[in-house]
């Protein structure tokens, strides 16, 4: 059995990015795209045993080389991690991290505290501050110190999140954006998540500038 795994959402077709080549595929030095420097991130972590793909079926042609485990995705973000994870049932990880592969510098840092706090949670966000001030329509203020941005890669038991991606896909609840707010939802343990610190540097490439 694997300890940590990482299951790279790779399936987007980037319409913000508004290229006919997905962003994922794009350059991001001279000789590795965004996914490949993405892939080289997490392959290279000493406490990460495996790293597979969920991409998008059309976009096999854009694959040349790869050795990386793969799988197709769905027409969601949630949909293509629900089939990861039913592709990953045949390796039965202990662990799995879940990052969004447009997101090529998530440190080494950040991957270990994720994994050291899979020792004492189900699972696991990562988050960083606030720094605006927030406002609702009505004219509300949040208090920033009780809400954060959240980032990748989240951790999380694999048999935990398998089974809470199964029951949502068979209610149909098919809202979720990332994976621990439908931990959140679905989950009844009262363990709660924990939490670890995130990176201004761990961007999510968008748009063509935060290329530069």
């Amino acid at each position: 059995m694997l300890n940590n795994v990482v299951l790279l959402a790779a399936a987007g077709s980037g319409s913000r990015f508004d290229d006919k080549l997905p962003k994922q595929y794009h350059k991001i030095s001279d000789a590795q795209s965004i996914l490949e420097f993405t892939i080289q991130q997490f392959a290279s972590h000493k406490s990460i045993d495996m790293v597979c793909l969920v991409i998008n079926q059309q976009h096999e042609k854009f694959l040349s080389n790869n050795t990386t485990p793969f799988t197709y995705g769905g027409n969601t973000r949630q949909e293509s991690i629900r089939l990861g994870l039913e592709f990953l049932h045949n390796y039965q990880p202990k662990n799995v991290l879940i990052h969004d592969v447009v997101r090529p510098f998530a440190s080494h840092e950040i991957i270990s505290s994720v994994i050291s706090k899979l020792d004492e949670y189900e699972a696991v966000d990562v988050a960083t501050p606030i720094t605006d001030t927030i406002k609702t329509y009505d004219g509300s203020v949040i208090p920033r110190d009780t809400i954060y941005s959240t980032q990748t890669p989240q951790g999380f038991k694999f048999d935990i999140i398998s089974e809470l991606h199964a029951k949502a896909f068979k209610s149909g609840k098919n809202h979720y954006t990332d994976d621990i707010s439908l931990y959140l939802e679905g989950c009844r343990s009262g363990k709660g998540i924990g939490i670890v610190d995130g990176s201004p540097q761990n961007i999510k490439i968008t748009y063509k500038n935060d290329l530069l």
